[in-house]
């Protein structure tokens, strides 16, 4: 499992040493935390590049404004990904 988590800043990045020791404890854990500000926004691409296997055998799960979900599940499903692999929940900040 790769788990992909984006902040703008490190100082906004929650419960970080959980998801470390987390990807220590289990070889198939993968993390992978981006800030934004450094790094650059996260893309489909990113996470196409890190896939070890067939693509189409991967379940996507994703948290995030509505905007950045509708852009990465067209782009999923541009790629021949199943609907029905690709989950999600919106959130917003105020």
């Amino acid at each position: 499992m790769d788990f992909y988590y984006t902040v703008r800043h490190p100082e906004e990045a929650l419960f970080v040493d959980e998801i470390k020791a987390a990807a220590e404890k289990n070889p198939r854990f993968k993390s992978h935390i981006r800030c934004s500000a450094t790094e650059g926004s996260l893309s489909v691409d990113d996470i196409v590049g890190n896939a070890r296997g067939n693509l189409h055998e991967y379940h996507i799960y994703m948290c995030g404004p509505l905007p950045m979900i509708q852009a990465f599940e067209k782009k999923f499903l541009d790629l021949g990904l199943p609907s029905n692999q690709i989950h999600y929940e919106e959130f917003n900040f105020r």
